[in-house]
């Protein structure tokens, strides 16, 4: 296998959140740092992953003709040979209430729910499989974009009526933005469902990459790519949670600085829950 790289790579989800807060000062990569993972070890940890910090949540997808909202429940391992990837729907009432059963800018800022209809969206959480150490695979968006300009995330996007799953809508988008193959990753499991106040719900899909990397940028979307060491992203003394104001209210979010980048919002939120699974 190929080793770590000394500098990171120069290549987006929509990651939808708020608008970028101030970057902080300058922050190096903390000292101890969490022990490093192999493939069978990650592969182990989300076998044995509680149904506390793997819950498979509910979606709470709008249904405009059954409204307001629909459910499209995500099954679990046991379920079935998808690994959790499967989905079906169950169409409900108002589930507005169940917005607390799931992850998303509402779990630090309990009044920050969506104000319409939730938009099905999906990312790739890309670990790549360097043999001392496996790396995180994230984009930053470009700055002329209409909205989240400039902001760090993963692959992906909304999910389309093409799509098959959430899934593949993953594989679509990463192909998309960073020019991965499909056939290139391997996938192994989806983390919890994460809803964003400007009302997507994001299906966080985990998969394989062998190094080395070929990518091949979409300028339209993508400014850069760059890859994070899971141990950093692992380790408790690198994740914060930090605060802006907004509509003249303090909200909070996760943050994770590393280096010159500022990793925070949905992405960040996300990246909690792999800390709980493989922690």
């Amino acid at each position: 296998m190929a080793q770590t790289p000394s500098h990171s790579l120069e290549a987006p989800l929509h990651t939808p959140g708020l608008s970028t807060p101030p970057r902080p000062p300058f922050i190096k990569e903390s000292a101890p740092r969490h022990p490093a993972l192999t493939k069978g070890s990650i592969l182990d940890r989300f076998a044995k992953a509680p149904a506390s910090s793997m819950r498979y949540a509910p979606s709470l997808i709008t249904e405009s003709r059954q409204g307001p909202y629909s459910v499209k429940q995500a099954l679990s391992p046991e379920d079935g040979e998808d690994n959790g990837l499967a989905q079906d729907e169950v169409v409900g009432s108002d589930l507005r209430p169940r917005f607390h059963d799931v992850r998303g800018d509402h779990s630090l800022n309990p009044d920050l729910l969506p104000n319409g209809p939730l938009r099905p969206a999906a990312v790739l959480v890309p670990i790549i499989l360097y043999e001392d150490d496996p790396h995180v695979l994230f984009t930053r968006r470009t700055a002329h974009l209409s909205s989240h300009a400039g902001q760090i995330s993963f692959p992906g996007g909304r999910i389309d009526p093409g799509d098959s799953n959430a899934a593949d809508a993953a594989l679509r988008e990463t192909w998309e933005e960073v020019g991965i193959d499909p056939n290139d990753i391997a996938l192994v499991s989806r983390l919890d469902t994460y809803v964003t106040r400007t009302g997507f719900e994001i299906s966080p899909i985990v998969g394989f990459l062998d190094p080395p990397l070929s990518l091949t940028l979409n300028p339209n979307e993508v400014a850069e790519a760059f890859e994070v060491p899971l141990s950093f992203l692992l380790d408790p003394a690198n994740l914060r949670k930090d605060q802006m104001e907004f509509s003249g209210q303090k909200r909070v979010f996760y943050a994770f600085p590393y280096k010159d980048y500022y990793i925070w919002g949905a992405t960040a939120g996300i990246l909690v829950n792999l800390m709980e699974i493989l922690g």
